[in-house]
């Protein structure tokens, strides 16, 4: 996945919480924006946890991003 696909993802407005599904079919939330901070010249984020810890992530590794309402839980 390239960095303007998911720059789009996280300007959008209203904003809806997704998941970045890796190569390795781990999965990342980004429940809000400012759970995500993205490089402005390589293919790689920021993403930060609910704990407050976080992990750089090279995007080329994003196979898929699974998005749902704002609001709305999954059953």
């Amino acid at each position: 996945m390239d960095l303007a696909t998911v720059k789009r993802l996280v300007e959008a407005r209203p904003f809806k919480p997704f998941k970045l599904v890796l190569t390795s079919d781990r999965r990342l939330d980004v429940p809000h924006p400012e759970f995500i901070s993205l490089s402005p010249v390589s293919p790689t984020a920021l993403v930060w946890h609910k704990d407050g810890g976080g992990e750089h992530v090279d995007l080329r590794l994003v196979v898929s991003v699974k998005t749902k309402a704002n609001g709305t839980k999954r059953h």
